[in-house]
């Protein structure tokens, strides 16, 4: 098969036009001694070039990361732990708030591990684990084009930094909410990685059972990636059904049978129920007010994460022009079509935040964290696919790269500031903190504490300010984790 299919091509030594349909099939068709040598050399240098701007913007952000001080769920999650054990805390997450036991683990053993004021360095980590989200991402979209792929991944990285400036404070940065939400988006990249390569007929990565595995995990993290990995599975998997060899099709059958299981998990988990107890409105069934609420969490998401929409936009906007002008010198046809596989990806995207209807007074704009990520994804897949045989393939890396650099640059100059600005506000919080490790006999004090103090917060730290109110459950957690009857802000300094 492989034979004939390079002699229809026009055998090896020639350089053919492709369509950009081809793009999953196989690498560019390049001369041997192109590949060897010049080719060889240019794509070490892009590789080199992307490494730099994805360290060095990871080193910016991770500077911003380390001056981060615990704040909210924090104090609740650290007491919690300290008077039930990780057991007994996902226990009380399954019965009582979620049933997503997959993110729960590492949030629980986290605060059994690592004490309030050390969770800085489980910041910089979750800024390490969305590096590897784009990553994941890159090779998702790139497959083995190893030239094309890292300087994507560095596009990707500084495409999430620039575009989720002001979401990375509570889905990253922030311990709690980066844990739940950056372990899944890592783990769904996984489960569509593999789920994409059988589809298109190649190998994946891990057994069968890890296929398996790795399904329910998924289904279990988060259910706003469900609406995402569902659309893929109903409108692409069908299309290429017929052309799978059997263990291909054994191997979707596993995954997509393991992330009913995942997902069933967390839908039957009596938390999800007792947490929408909390709030009014939950449950709610009336059409039209679901799609009114629905369009207000989509313009809250896209009024705070705006530069994110432009860079979506521009990317679609480039992808469709590329798309149109190489169907023009089209010749062959595979399936999946990065078309079909966009236009999958970009429903299941906007569909992400269906979930959140069943409670939509808990909503908060991370929420949309899912939706922004994967919907660059699907900008991006028909755009690589022609990138990696079009004429102007060469341009490609370069221009990422470059793309990247410019990027990681202009988003460098506000995190240094806000590393700056939060670096003021650790140094408060720590002065805080051993006032009141110091205070005598702390289980009989009514603490009062002067505010933080520091105006404006910075955009990328998630900070929540103990109220004057001692029964706000904030005061409540913090005064548990101190040992101290009560805690509350001075009166009137709010």
């Amino acid at each position: 098969m492989q034979k004939h299919h390079a002699q229809e091509l026009g055998g090896p030594g020639r350089v053919e036009t492709v369509a950009c349909e081809h793009a999953q099939q196989r690498p560019t068709l390049v001369s041997r001694s192109e590949t060897a040598g010049h080719g060889g050399a240019r794509a070490k240098v892009m590789v080199a070039g992307s490494a730099i701007v994805i360290a060095a913007l990871f080193i910016v952000l991770a500077s911003v990361a380390f001056e981060t001080w615990p704040t909210a769920d924090d104090y609740c999650n650290s007491v919690l732990v300290a008077q039930s054990g990780v057991a007994g805390a996902l226990r009380w997450l399954f019965f009582e708030w979620s049933g997503r036991l997959v993110s729960g683990v590492p949030l629980y053993a986290t605060f059994a591990w690592i004490d309030l004021p050390a969770l800085h360095w489980v910041s910089v980590a979750l800024v390490g684990l969305l590096a590897v989200a784009a990553y994941q991402a890159a090779t998702l979209v790139a497959g083995e084009d190893r030239p094309l792929r890292w300087p994507l991944c560095a596009f990707i990285f500084a495409a999430l930094v620039l575009g989720l400036y002001r979401l990375l404070g509570q889905a990253v940065l922030w311990s709690t909410g980066g844990i739940v939400y950056s372990v899944p988006l890592v783990v769904a990249l996984l489960w569509f990685e593999s789920v994409r390569r059988l589809s298109q007929g190649r190998d994946a990565r891990g057994g069968e059972l890890y296929g398996f595995i790795l399904g329910i995990v998924t289904g279990n993290s988060i259910e706003l990636v469900w609406p995402i990995l569902i659309a893929y599975v109903v409108i692409v998997v069908p299309s290429r059904w017929n052309a799978l060899a059997p263990l291909a099709r054994r191997g979707l059958v596993l995954r997509i049978g393991g992330l009913a299981i995942g997902m069933l998990a967390l839908i039957v988990a009596p938390g999800n129920y007792a947490r929408a107890k909390v709030t009014p409105g939950s449950f709610a069934l009336e059409p039209g007010y679901l799609l009114t609420q629905y369009f207000t969490m989509l313009k809250a998401i896209m009024q705070i994460a705006w530069p994110m929409v432009a860079i979506i936009i521009v990317t679609a906007t480039a992808a469709l022009l590329a798309w149109n002008q190489t169907r023009k010198i089209a010749k062959t046809s595979v399936e999946p079509s990065p078309l079909r596989e966009a236009a999958a990806i970009a429903a299941g995207a906007l569909l992400s935040i269906v979930p959140v209807l069943a409670v939509p007074a808990q909503f908060a704009p991370r929420n949309g964290f899912y939706l922004l990520i994967f919907a660059l994804l699907a900008a991006l897949v028909p755009l690589v696919a022609c990138a990696r045989h079009a004429r102007w393939r060469a341009f490609a890396a370069p221009a990422l790269l470059i793309l990247a650099a410019l990027g990681a640059a202009a988003i460098s100059v506000p995190l240094l500031a806000d590393a700056s600005q939060s670096s003021a506000f650790r140094d408060r919080q720590a002065a805080r903190d051993r006032a009141l490790r110091e205070l005598p006999q702390r289980s009989s004090v009514d603490a009062i504490v002067p505010p933080i103090g520091l105006w404006p917060v910075p955009r990328t730290l998630h900070f929540v300010e103990v109220e004057p109110d001692r029964s706000q459950w904030n005061n409540v957690c913090t005064a548990k984790y101190y040992g101290l009857r009560s805690i509350a802000l001075e009166p009137k300094a709010r």
